[in-house]
């Protein structure tokens, strides 16, 4: 979990664009980052299946 968070964070500072769908316990359950808006094509989607909290 530790490697999503700093994943958020890290896109965050650097990328034009991140969108994060929270569970309601604060877990990512998709993250979409596009490092640069202006530039067609190279998003990237994550999606997370299954987690043990």
């Amino acid at each position: 979990m530790d490697e999503l968070y700093s994943l958020v964070r890290e896109a965050r500072a650097e990328a034009d664009r991140v969108d994060v769908d929270w569970t309601r316990r604060g877990v990512p359950r998709s993250i979409v980052v596009d490092p640069r808006a202006t530039v067609a094509d190279e998003e990237t989607y994550y999606s997370v299946t299954a987690s043990r909290l």
